[in-house]
């Protein structure tokens, strides 16, 4: 059993995460803490002066909203919204939080994936804690 499960959710909620809250409730230790987290990336440079002010405020704020709403009836549950790189973000977060388990959702690849790789596979090469990936 874990006592600290990272659930990385993209911010547009595509994805698992109702399967990956359910394998959390699974392996989470009876006094462990589940913690929702989502990466947004800032717009690129060039992209920022077209952008109002205040975009990123509001992007978090509908995230922290979102993940609130995933997060309600699951008991000791956490939910954080941090700026970055997906695969960074969710790595850093991991020993920041101290979590011991992360579990992440994966697509199946498209063709950019060979080149770039995905987060999921990012997160599973360098994670320092166990990793479930959930299709």
């Amino acid at each position: 059993m874990y006592s600290k499960i990272l659930i990385p959710i993209a911010p547009d909620h595509l994805g698992h995460v109702a399967a990956a809250l359910e394998l959390a409730e699974v392996l989470r230790a009876k006094d462990g803490k589940i913690i929702l987290m989502s990466a947004i990336e800032a717009a690129p440079a060039h992209m920022q002066s077209h952008m109002p002010d205040d975009y990123l405020i509001k992007e978090k704020a509908e995230a922290v909203a979102k993940l609130q709403k995933d997060a309600d009836g699951h008991g000791n549950t956490e939910v954080m919204v941090v700026t970055g790189k997906p695969s960074g973000s969710i790595l850093e977060h991991a020993k920041l939080t101290n979590s011991d388990c992360i579990i992440i959702g994966s697509h199946k690849p498209d063709y950019m994936d060979y080149f770039i790789g995905s987060t999921a596979a990012r997160v599973v090469r360098h994670a320092q804690c166990s990793v479930h990936v959930i299709r």
